[in-house]
């Protein structure tokens, strides 16, 4: 029997919108990290985060450990002078060209070596670092 009224049209409620514009979002958001990653300076990353390859450069030069008297290894360590600030250099050739990186010792100081790193391209000064004269972890002071 007909009372009058229609039956419902199909498609009478307009479909949201809302998945298209979260799909367009995600690829946005996914094109520009992988724009930054490849485009971007990556180094304001925390190196847990994101591990640097290091960049092509000439290679680390000659640390030289068997000078009379400069290589001696203090009691308790296993590393001596040139071999923890050849430790630092690789621990910072990811950052910095080893041309322009230059490392200065301040000695051997409770149980691990003192070193001050310059980056002598861009004039700056890369920080105070600690060098465990038993282990040969790298620290930054």
């Amino acid at each position: 029997m007909f009372d009058g009224r229609l039956p419902a049209q199909a498609g009478g409620r307009r479909r949201g919108m809302g998945k298209l514009f979260l799909t367009i979002l995600a690829i946005l958001i996914a094109g520009g990290i992988v724009a930054f990653i490849f485009l971007g300076d990556t180094t304001m990353i925390p190196r847990s985060v994101w591990r640097r390859v290091p960049k092509m450069d000439s290679g680390s030069p000659h640390v030289v450990g068997d000078r009379p008297g400069g290589a001696r290894r203090p009691t308790g360590a296993t590393l001596n002078e040139p071999e923890a600030i050849r430790t630092l250099r690789r621990f910072l050739a990811a950052d910095v060209k080893a041309e322009c990186l230059a490392v200065m010792s301040k000695g051997y100081l409770n149980g691990a070596y003192e070193l001050d790193a310059l980056d002598r391209c861009h004039g700056t000064h890369l920080g105070h670092w600690r060098v465990d004269g038993k282990t040969g972890d790298v620290m930054k002071k």
